[in-house]
């Protein structure tokens, strides 16, 4: 190998790419490299009540590492928080169902306006340190170091100790450092992006030594140690150090490049490294400054002021959407897309992506768990519902055929006891509910009394999803006992009257004056009457009680004509999801929607999408969000 024999200089240079483009759908898996899932968000819960702080064991970018300086050793550690409870205490991001920026309904994972999004933190346990000449701070210079899975190499680092200020340049990418020659040429593509860089010039003199660079055919203006360029392409340059040779030495001019993709030049400056408060308006990401972005350097002077440790660094990014005000990221998309400052996520491969709400709303195309205020004309509701046996129900609920009532013109829908004989309140063709347990657990039958057969001393029923069933009574007493689903429910029958009219305990307790409620599939509990319909979900369905969610339904008697609805309330608030449409979810997960139909007479149709587990289990509408520092790696998958 040949030498070369003239006066050279080597320069560390800082090289990585900006990839552009926000928007990719995310893969349902559970973990995979530098992706974690957090599931299990309830609606309204914030991310940080269930994942306060993410580590190198969720992430492998957050990896610790070491430091060794002039001035020893420091051993660093990552976090990225959504939660913090000591200094400037937050907690931050949450599922809700309603309307964004742009009048669209649905689930979306919200920030408001001005809250941090997270909070990243890298703290050095020994401290930071180096010797203070001439207000730099050398020893930490030319360090490097990895944030958020990218290689950073500090490239400038200064300290006003009067005034109490330091700021640190960093310009950093995943790749690891490559070694060039002066004048040399290097082709190499990342993630499918083709890059020519090459080592046009280094100077030499009495003046600061200076390189010029050529990236893709476009050359960059000279520069100095500590200096950072960009090219239209996208890549950043920084010159972190260039190392000059004594004349006469038999070496090969070098390079050295470090970064990659998804790389950033980073600028934090704190006014004060002595409290505990943060810095606005001090970040630069990419030559931008990062109005939404906040950072705390804390460090201290010390061996009579010549040096100087720092001990953490803390960034924050507020939320404040593209178009101002609050943030909204709907299913299957990034945050980037929504924030007006995406580079204040620090490094392009950092992203955090909604994976939607299931339950509920997401169930809409499961027929077993609607709920349904059905129209029949404009004066006439049914009422359908799937119980916990998965049977489902289409029963005449309320009408104004001839006044208002329960039932239809044909029969009544009896769901209270009353007193029990000498009272008996169902009559032939009438309706009734029976549920063995007005509790989240219970089963609930829809029946239609059909008739009794003296001669047999049989009374007969028809259960409007299983078909018939019949019981015998007992002459003396009028009492039979009707078993339907395993449950008994006794039932008397006043045998003096040819219409054979009965009384039917409806919950099975062996007493009067009791009402049967509607259990449905996933726990729901339906108080049908009298006055307004209300739906409750229990405390104990939840995964963090709160009291129990109840949902009201108004019926309007309107003489001819009824209609239903479900009002802005404290458990839900409804949004206009079309002219004729409106939405809204509950916080348990219970997604309503209300179509109107067109008549100022005509009733609307009330459907509720119920959530429910498999079997019997309890199914609340849970969110889920990955957190990603393979941002481009997912792109190039999609």
């Amino acid at each position: 190998m040949s030498t070369l024999n003239f006066r050279h200089m080597m320069v560390l240079i800082i090289v990585f790419v900006l990839l552009t483009g926000s928007t990719f759908l995310y893969a349902n898996s559970q973990k995979e490299k530098n992706t974690v899932v957090l599931t299990g968000l309830n609606l309204g819960e914030k991310i940080g009540r269930e994942y306060p702080a993410l580590t190198e064991r969720e992430l492998s970018g957050l990896k610790s590492g070491i430091i060794h300086t002039q001035e020893g050793k420091t051993e660093y550690d990552q976090f990225l928080r959504f939660k913090q409870t000591g200094i400037d205490p937050f907690e931050t991001g949450y599922f809700l169902h309603g309307e964004d920026n742009f009048g669209r309904v649905g689930d979306f994972l919200f920030w408001e306006d001005g809250e941090p999004i997270f909070e990243y933190e890298i703290q050095f346990q020994e401290g930071f340190k180096s010797r203070i000449r001439n207000n730099n701070l050398d020893d930490i210079e030319d360090e490097n170091f990895r944030m958020l899975d990218a290689l950073f190499n500090v490239v400038r680092a200064e300290i006003d100790a009067d005034r109490k200020e330091v700021e640190l340049v960093m310009v950093g990418g995943k790749k690891d450092q490559l070694i060039m020659s002066e004048g040399e040429t290097k082709v190499f593509s990342m993630n499918g992006r083709r890059t020519v860089m090459s080592v046009l010039y280094i100077s030499d003199g009495n003046r600061e030594p200076r390189v010029i660079m050529r990236v893709n055919g476009v050359d960059s203006k000279p520069l100095e140690q500590g200096d950072t360029t960009s090219f239209p392409d996208g890549t950043f340059l920084g010159i972190a150090e260039i190392l000059p040779s004594e004349a006469g030495e038999e070496v090969r001019d070098m390079v050295v490049l470090a970064g990659g993709v998804a790389g950033s030049k980073v600028r934090f400056r704190d006014t004060d490294f002595t409290d505990t408060s943060f810095a606005t308006g001090k970040v630069e990401v990419n030559g931008k400054n990062i109005e939404d972005g906040k950072v705390m350097i804390l460090g201290q002077l010390y061996d009579n002021n010549n040096k100087f440790r720092i001990s953490s660094i803390k960034y924050r990014l507020e939320a404040h959407a593209k178009g101002g005000g609050d943030v909204y990221v709907p299913p299957n998309h990034g945050l980037r897309e929504y924030i007006f400052e995406p580079e204040g996520m620090l490094v392009n491969n950092f992203e955090i992506i909604s994976g939607g709400v299931s339950g509920g709303g997401t169930g809409a195309g499961v027929p077993s768990n609607l709920i349904r205020l059905q129209p029949k004309g404009d004066d006439r509701y049914n009422l359908i519902f799937t119980n916990n046996r998965g049977q489902t129900y289409n029963m005449p609920f309320v009408s104004t055929e001839n006044g208002f009532k329960y039932g239809y013109d044909r029969g009544d829908l009896v769901f209270q006891e009353g007193g029990g004989p000498p009272a008996y309140p169902v009559d032939r063709n009438d309706f009734f509910v029976t549920t063995n347990n007005n509790d989240n657990t219970g089963f609930t039958n829809v029946l239609r009394y059909t008739g009794f057969n003296s001669a047999s001393n049989t009374l007969n029923f028809e259960d409007l999803s299983s078909g018939s069933y019949s019981t015998v009574i007992d002459p003396a007493t009028g009492r039979g006992n009707l078993v339907i689903g395993g449950q008994t429910y006794p039932v008397y029958v006043e045998t003096g009257n040819p219409d054979f009219p009965i009384a039917v305990d409806l919950n099975g307790d062996g007493g009067w004056g009791d009402e049967a409620n509607v259990v449905t599939l996933g726990g729901g509990i339906i108080d049908l009457g009298p006055g307004n319909m209300k739906l409750k979900t229990l405390e104990k369905m939840f995964d963090e009680p709160a009291g129990d969610e109840e949902i009201t339904v108004t019926i309007t008697d309107g003489g001819d004509w009824l209609n239903a609805d479900v009002p802005d309330q404290a458990d839900i608030d409804m949004q206009e999801a079309s002219g004729s449409e409106e939405k809204g979810m509950s916080r348990y997960g219970v997604l309503v929607d209300i179509k109107e139909r067109g008549g100022s007479d005509d009733p609307d149709d009330i459907q509720i999408y119920y959530p429910y587990g498999s079997g019997r289990s309890v199914g609340q509408a849970a969110g889920r969000v990955a957190v990603t520092l393979e941002r481009e790696e997912l792109l190039a998958a999609k």
